[in-house]
């Protein structure tokens, strides 16, 4: 059982958390939930451009001209691995880049 004190200061301390209150702290906040990707609304991070994932599937759709639902559906899954797979490669890219700034310190 918890002392009044602890009581106490643990009302004190939840008076300290009330969550982002700057555009900036929101903003971030609002992405938390892309380390659990199936149940993110956010198809595009902020640093990408929807028109280029646009037009790799319109590029797809051109070469592989689905003539069905499932072949449709195919295509559409090309685009989306492939645009996942960039940017696992560019998050990497910059991790890796970053290393070296870190030790800098």
């Amino acid at each position: 059982m918890s002392t009044q004190r602890q009581r106490e200061a643990n009302r004190a301390n939840a008076q300290k958390s009330t969550g982002p209150v700057t555009p900036e702290g929101k903003a971030a906040s609002s992405r938390s939930r892309l380390s659990h990707g199936f149940f993110s609304k956010t198809r595009f991070l902020s640093d990408e451009a929807p028109e280029e994932f646009w037009s790799l599937l319109a590029d797809f759709m051109t070469e592989h001209q689905p003539a069905t639902p499932t072949e449709q559906v195919l295509v559409e899954k090309m685009a989306h691995s492939q645009w996942i797979s960039l940017r696992a490669s560019f998050s990497q890219t910059d991790f890796l880049n970053n290393l070296g700034t870190m030790g800098a310190h």
